[in-house]
């Protein structure tokens, strides 16, 4: 297993959370350089590729957003549908993937103007 993180796009080792974007790709999470993801979207895989990073505030926004109505979901309703609630936690595992396989590795810090 490889140590680092390296860019799909052209296979340079990611060294900062800032310079790293988490795209879903088909349902793969596929780490990039910021440029990389730039250029990805401009070129014909845009198709394929989620175009708002998985590592975004929005990212962390839906994380926060599926939490909330699977708390809610599993207080208020009765039945049955409480097992939808389970598709709300979704966007939380597919962040704290996120987290677990690309961004635990590396150093720095979020730089907070760049969003």
């Amino acid at each position: 297993m490889q140590e680092g993180v390296y860019c799909r796009r052209c296979s340079r080792q990611i060294k900062t959370k800032d310079n790293l974007v988490v795209a879903g790709v088909l349902f793969v999470m596929v780490p990039y350089h910021k440029e990389c993801f730039a250029k990805e979207l401009r070129g014909p895989a845009v198709l394929f590729i989620n175009n708002q990073p998985i590592n975004s505030w929005v990212g962390n926004l839906l994380t926060l957003l599926g939490l909330l109505l699977f708390a809610g979901v599993l207080l208020f309703v009765e039945g049955l549908a409480k097992w939808l609630s389970l598709l709300f936690l979704l966007p939380v595992i597919y962040r704290l993937l996120a987290y677990y396989l690309f961004e635990r590795r590396l150093s720095g810090k979020y730089n907070t103007d760049n969003y």
